[in-house]
C-alpha cells in the first residue's frame, strides 16, 4: 500500500480547513442574526392579578387579557432632582490630597503630610455647635481593599481631621476616599 501523495494530503487539509471556517462563518451569522431580532414574550393577565406566560398566537381564558411586551421599552421621564443634602460637609479627596471641587462642600483645605496620612480642615460653617463627627471610606472595591481612620485633632490648631488610611496588612497607602461630615 503506498503512502497518499503530498497533493492528496493538502486538499484534504484545505477542505477540512475550508469546512471548519464554513460552520464558524455560519454559526457567527446565525448568532448576529438571533442578537438583532426583537425578544417578545406573551401572556395572559388574569382578573385575580396572575399572569402566565404563553406561546405566542396561544388564547387567554375568559377571564384573562393578552399581553406582549419586549425587553427595552420606551424611555421614561427624568425625574425631579432630588432635595440637598444635609452633610456639613463632604469631600472627594485623591491619594495625592487634592479635593475635587464639583464632589466636595464646605472644605478649606487638606495637607497630606505623609503616606496615607491627610489633615483635613472645614470651614467655619461647617463646624457648627463644635461638635463633630466624620466618617471616611477608600475607594477600590474588594480587590484592594483599604481602611481608614479618623482622629479629630491634627493640625497646629487641634481642629483638623486626621484620616489614615491603611491596607489590609496595616500599611500606610496613599488612596483615593470619600469623607463626610454629618
Amino acid at each position: 500500500m503506498r503512502a497518499p501523495s503530498v497533493s492528496r494530503r493538502l486538499r484534504w487539509m484545505l477542505g477540512l480547513v475550508g469546512i471548519t471556517m464554513g460552520v464558524v462563518l455560519m454559526a457567527g451569522v446565525g448568532w448576529a442574526t438571533i442578537l438583532q431580532e426583537e425578544v417578545s414574550y406573551h401572556g395572559c393577565y388574569g382578573n385575580d392579578g396572575y399572569l402566565r406566560v404563553v406561546q405566542p398566537g396561544a388564547d387567554c381564558k375568559k377571564n384573562e387579557t393578552s399581553i406582549t411586551w419586549n425587553q427595552t421599552g420606551p424611555r421614561g421621564l427624568t425625574g425631579q432632582p432630588g432635595a440637598p443634602g444635609t452633610a456639613r460637609a463632604y469631600a472627594a479627596i485623591s491619594g495625592d490630597g487634592w479635593i475635587n471641587p464639583a464632589r466636595s462642600r464646605n472644605i478649606a483645605s487638606v495637607i497630606h503630610g505623609a503616606t496615607g496620612s491627610y489633615c483635613i480642615w472645614l470651614t467655619p460653617e461647617a463646624y457648627g455647635n463644635g461638635y463633630l463627627t466624620a466618617v471616611a471610606t477608600p475607594t477600590g472595591g474588594t480587590m484592594q481593599p483599604r481602611y481608614a481612620a479618623i482622629v479629630m485633632d491634627c493640625g497646629a490648631d487641634g481642629k483638623g481631621i486626621h484620616v489614615a488610611v491603611f491596607n489590609s496588612a496595616g500599611q500606610s497607602v496613599d488612596a483615593d476616599f470619600y469623607m463626610l461630615v454629618p
